[in-house]
């Protein structure tokens, strides 16, 4: 009896050893960050395609971004904080007006930050680096940082295709 419950003790800890190494082995798995990356983006895209071209000049106060300027914000922002998923230097142009270059640049951005995605390593997303607030974090921050602007950018986004009685594509969830 008391061989028996060496034994299950024994089990129970080599299986709780065995659960703390796998979860540690990897929490972050770049496919799932290149999936959810994709389905956001396509998502961002669909928004930006439901909208007409004459709204793109819409905006629901003076004081704040137009419907245009809106995607055009997701797209600099894209290009900006990519540069911590170590890609290369690259700006959006905020000069456009037309609903076709702009969901253009939106794109050429989601597939930036998808290129950079691809090249870094699940090391170098853990690595420590600066950030906007002066702080310091992992690279992983910063993509979860650029996903939660462009989570709430869109939300803005379609609160604009709401207000002019537009339906908002369907969600999907990543």
């Amino acid at each position: 009896m008391k061989n028996t419950k060496g034994i299950r003790n024994l089990v129970f800890v080599v299986a709780l050893f065995a659960f703390a190494v796998s979860a540690n082995a990897q929490l972050v798995k770049k496919e799932d960050l290149m999936r959810a990356w994709k389905t956001m983006s396509d998502f961002n895209v669909g928004v930006a395609e439901n909208m007409p071209e004459e709204q793109y000049a819409f905006t629901v106060d003076p004081i704040v971004r137009n419907f245009g300027d809106q995607m055009l914000h997701i797209a600099m922002a894209n290009f900006l904080m990519a540069t911590n998923l170590k890609a290369d230097e690259e700006e959006a142009n905020l000069e456009l007006k037309s609903k076709s270059a702009i969901i253009a640049e939106l794109k050429r951005s989601n597939e930036y930050v998808a290129k950079a995605l691809e090249k870094i390593t699940i090391e170098e997303l853990g690595e420590e680096i600066n950030m906007f607030d002066g702080s310091k974090g992992s690279r992983f921050r910063m993509h979860l940082g650029l996903m939660d602007h462009m989570t709430h950018t869109r939300g803005i986004s379609i609160s604009y295709l709401r207000a002019k009685g537009i339906a908002p594509p369907d969600y999907v969830g990543w």
